[in-house]
């Protein structure tokens, strides 16, 4: 094959791919119109990524990730310390309770035994 029908070959080559992939992007886009806006998101992330809005000292992606965890940590940490200051105040309540209880019992006892003696 010479140079000169390498040479024109590709471009149809490449053409004919460019084509083929847009009908591609079209018939995706006029199906499946929840992918294209994903993917237009995602390619405005990229964009933001690479322009270097979206840097957290990690590279992109792996920074909202890494944000994400830390939340997430965040917010399974301060449910956890809810839960147990719930648990040790319903606990000091009942001893309270169980202790008055105990004491007005034992109050009353000593009185009823003072008056009948």
């Amino acid at each position: 094959m010479s140079k000169a029908s390498t040479a024109s070959v590709l471009p149809e080559k490449s053409l004919s791919k460019r084509l083929h992939v847009l009908s591609l992007r079209r018939s995706v886009k006029d199906l499946h119109p929840v992918i294209c806006r994903h993917f237009a998101a995602q390619t405005s992330l990229d964009l933001a990524e690479s322009s270097g809005v979206l840097n957290f000292g990690v590279a992109g992606a792996d920074g909202f990730r890494l944000l994400t965890n830390l939340l997430l940590v965040v917010v399974v940490v301060i449910v956890v310390v809810v839960v147990v200051v719930v648990v040790v105040v319903v606990v000091v309540v009942v001893v309270v309770v169980v202790v008055v209880v105990v004491v007005v019992v034992v109050v009353v006892v000593v009185v009823v035994v003072v008056v009948v003696v």
